[in-house]
This record gives C-alpha cells, structure tokens and sequence, in this order.
C-alpha cells in the first residue's frame, strides 16, 4: 500500500513520530513534546507533490521509516549523526553515509 508523502510530505512523519502541527495557509510548523525528544519541522507546501521543509530534531527513542511510494519521488536529507539503514525489496541492505543524502 503506498505511503502518501507526496501529499503530505513531511506531515506524514511528524504525525507517526508524535510532532504537534500548526497550520498558517501553506505553512506547518511540527513541534517535537518535550517527552518523545526536542525540536521542530517546518514545511512550506507550494503544490501537490512539492514541498519544502527544515527539521532539526532529537529523538528520545530510535525509530524506523518505510516508504512505498508509486509517483515520481524525490528526497534530499542532511544527518547530522545517526545510523541510516536503506533497504529495498530484493536489493542488498546499504548502511548510509552520514553526508548529503538523494533517495
């Protein structure tokens, strides 16, 4: 079943890590509760399919993501530490490095 990144974008991950969202017109701000880590998201959503964001973030607790994603989709992450683990259906497991990131 697909995820639906490309219509929420980041949305979709601060709901399923806990962030608290406030929306203003095309603007959602992502607040991390003080009990699941600090930080923040901040998106800009211009167009179906094109978003904008800024994270800096803590979590208290590892976590995992999953995409399925059947439209034409691009992301581009900075770590600045943490594991990444990049996993596709009949491919070999690839450990990331922690540096600009195209998936």
């Amino acid at each position: 079943m697909p995820t639906n990144e490309y219509i929420e974008g980041s949305g979709l991950i601060a709901s399923q890590l806990g962030f608290k969202n406030s929306l203003i017109a095309r603007e959602n701000y992502y607040e991390l509760p003080p009990e699941r880590g600090k930080g923040y998201i901040y998106q800009l959503h211009y167009s179906q399919g094109f978003f904008i964001a800024l994270g800096d973030y803590i979590l208290y607790k590892p976590s995992e993501r999953f995409y399925h994603i059947e439209e034409m989709f691009m992301e581009i992450y900075y770590f600045q530490s943490g594991n990444v683990l990049n996993i596709e259906e009949g491919k070999k497991l690839i450990k990331l490095k922690l540096e600009l990131i195209f998936i």
